[in-house]
């Protein structure tokens, strides 16, 4: 019965996996950065990965709670010299989507928001620096096809700032009935089909 009970649970548990929606985003940052998913805009949120080293192209990735509007934040924090973040995130599936409609954002002035004092301030448009392969950064690997923009909260290609950003986008959810079923339903579903087991088993005795 032990065994069944497992197995069964084990079984929704990656049922749910498989289902759910996956955050994966590919970055460069002048020159660190921290990136979070968070439920509020104004909340830090969890940590889905950093990096230290700007001609590193990072990868990471994040599951995300079902049937809620979420937020991708980068703190950037630069150490003087040009300061730039290039990004590109995808969403595994239709259950979300960006502010442009679709499941692939990348870093451009229109869809990410800045500001240089925390998440949950005002803030303003992100400042396109230039394409992918713009100098001083040159080609970052990584993109594919893709050609994000390096944005900052001002074009400091040619500068020399010691200042941390705080960039934000949204990822909404499209809330279409498809969505992983939450943790309270699948555990009333694991117990009855625990207790047809067990009410099977009593009948064949």
């Amino acid at each position: 019965m032990k065994n069944l009970l497992a197995s069964l649970l084990l079984t929704i548990v990656s049922i749910a996996t498989a289902n759910a929606t996956i955050l994966n985003a590919t970055t460069n940052v002048d020159n660190t950065f921290r990136l979070y998913v968070s439920t509020s805009d104004a909340t830090l949120g969890t940590l889905m990965g950093s990096g230290v080293d700007w001609p590193t192209t990072y990868t990471s990735s994040a599951l995300l709670a079902a049937n809620t509007t979420q937020y991708i934040h980068l703190v950037a924090t630069n150490q003087g010299g040009p300061g730039g973040f290039l990004g590109m995130f995808t969403l595994s599936d239709t259950a979300f989507a960006f502010d442009n409609g679709t499941q692939t954002l990348l870093t451009n002035p229109t869809d990410w928001m800045q500001n240089t004092t925390g998440f949950g301030n005002a803030s303003s448009a992100a400042v396109a620096e230039g394409s992918n392969g713009v100098g001083p950064w040159g080609l970052r690997g990584g993109y594919g096809a893709n050609s994000p923009t390096w944005i900052w909260n001002y074009v400091s290609n040619n500068g020399n700032d010691f200042q941390t950003v705080y960039f934000s986008a949204r990822i909404n959810s499209r809330d279409d009935g498809q969505q992983v079923p939450e943790p309270a339903s699948l555990v009333l579903l694991a117990l009855g089909l625990a207790g047809l087991a067990v009410a099977r088993k009593r009948s064949a005795k």
